[in-house]
């Protein structure tokens, strides 16, 4: 491992600042979804496969609750 580190180029080398972030919550008729609703790097690519998964789970959680209030508390 030590000849690897050794061996990389400086150049090639990229650092992102990553930050936590406060969890989103719903307020009235806004839900968040995808890279809006998750912290993640925007270098990545994956706030469109986020949104997907998290559709399909707000979905899922309309379709079984009692109720819309409890619904989006379940998805939140």
């Amino acid at each position: 491992m030590p000849t690897l580190f050794k061996e990389t180029l400086r150049s090639s080398v990229a650092v992102f600042n990553a930050k936590d972030m406060t969890p989103f919550r719903n307020h009235g008729s806004v839900i968040f979804i995808g890279d809006a609703q998750h912290a993640m790097s925007p270098f990545a690519g994956n706030g469109a496969n986020m949104a997907i998964m998290d559709g399909y789970q707000l979905a899922d959680q309309l379709v079984h609750a009692k109720d819309l209030t409890t619904a989006i508390q379940s998805y939140d």
